[in-house]
């Protein structure tokens, strides 16, 4: 109990210097305009969970702020190009369940089915996964992951679209196969399946690094999606058996670094 009140007052006092420090909601992670950014989802969706936690509006009501000002009533998103098929768009969805939730609005309906119609033309490798950008051609990075995954999960379990969770499993079947070192327990940053990327080696295209932020990315996702995968899901195992891993990962992350290893 007293571990529960600590981490809750933490929170509030981290998302009231947030709020502080950028008085509206685009301007976090050193927002320069309005936009519809990964950073700014991943800051709105802490402020939803603050909210939840709390009962305090203010942390909602930032944030429906900030969707409002950026989705018009046709549910087009502000500085959105869907010809670019950038994966990090798609994370900033996941703050428009709850918004469409407590506001009724359907413009947020509207804005979240152009994401999953983003989804449903967006480039993929010969085995499904998406690539990370139209400008990064053949590419999986684990960070895309998490910028994808949870929201497709969400919109499937929301607007009963089943056949959506079969492809988040894909998603993350194929980055384990081709971005996880059995040696070391850790997972590569990014794979290119044409291997012709001068970063990529080129017999697995596999990056030549691990970096800590992208794992922080892929565990992340595996535990968000899991609340949304069935339990009757043949494959609901392989994500709980992936989450197990972090251990083994930590361990590698420690003694990586005691050799003087960067990741």
């Amino acid at each position: 109990m007293v571990q529960g009140t600590i981490a809750q007052s933490t929170a509030v006092r981290f998302a009231d210097s947030e709020m502080k420090r950028a008085p509206q909601a685009w301007q976090l992670d050193h927002g320069k305009r309005l936009y519809f950014g990964y950073a700014q989802g991943v800051g709105t969706m802490a402020m939803l969970k603050v909210w939840r936690e709390t009962g305090d509006r203010k942390y909602l009501d930032y944030v429906i702020e900030w969707a409002d000002t950026l989705i018009n009533d046709r549910g087009e998103i502000h500085l959105y190009k869907v010809e670019t098929y950038n994966i990090d768009y798609i994370n900033s969805g996941k703050v428009l369940f709850e918004v469409y939730r407590q506001t009724g609005n359907e413009k947020y309906r509207l804005a979240m089915d152009r994401l999953v119609d983003q989804m449903k033309v967006h480039p993929r490798t010969h085995e499904g996964a998406f690539w990370h950008k139209l400008i990064y051609p053949h590419q999986i990075w684990l960070d895309g992951l998490y910028m994808g995954a949870p929201f497709l999960a969400e919109y499937a379990v929301t607007f009963d679209r089943p056949e959506l969770i079969d492809d988040v499993m894909t998603q993350f079947l194929v980055c384990a196969r081709h971005t996880y070192n059995e040696a070391t327990g850790l997972y590569y940053h990014a794979w290119d399946e044409s291997k012709r990327q001068q970063w990529a080696n080129k017999e697995t295209g596999q990056s030549p690094n691990f970096w800590g932020r992208s794992i922080g990315w892929w565990f992340m996702a595996l535990v968000d999606v899991l609340d949304y995968i069935p339990a009757e899901h043949p494959q609901r195992s392989e994500l709980i058996r992936m989450i197990g891993g972090w251990p083994k990962h930590c361990h590698a992350t420690r003694m990586l670094r005691a050799s003087g290893t960067r990741c």
